[in-house]
């Protein structure tokens, strides 16, 4: 198991002092998943536009992890209002010619 204090220690992710780990429920802890409290504030029937809830700059060995990550299609699971949601890390348009097109 990888705790978020591990994580933060290791230098490798950006993560915010303010997210707090959930106490998994045993097939969680056997599904492998790391349930943590979002910075996200979303209220029901609101209209929200883009923000930037934290930043980093990448090195030249993260940009690539990331890309591959992207190319191997990663993706993100969260929870809203106990409803799963789930979205890719990112997109390659293989359709386009340009490979920043992510």
């Amino acid at each position: 198991m990888i705790s978020l204090s591990t994580l933060r220690r290791s230098g490798r992710f950006t993560i915010r002092d303010d997210i707090k780990e959930k106490m998994e429920a045993f097939g969680e802890l056997l599904n492998g998943d790391r349930l943590v409290r979002t910075p996200y504030v979303l209220e029901f029937l609101e209209d929200k536009g883009p923000e930037i809830v934290c930043g980093k700059t990448l090195t030249i060995e993260q940009v690539a992890r990331f890309r591959s990550a992207v190319a191997m299609d990663y993706y993100f699971q969260m929870y809203y209002d106990d409803l799963p949601i789930w979205g890719f890390i990112g997109k390659v348009d293989k359709e386009g010619k340009d490979p920043r097109d992510y």
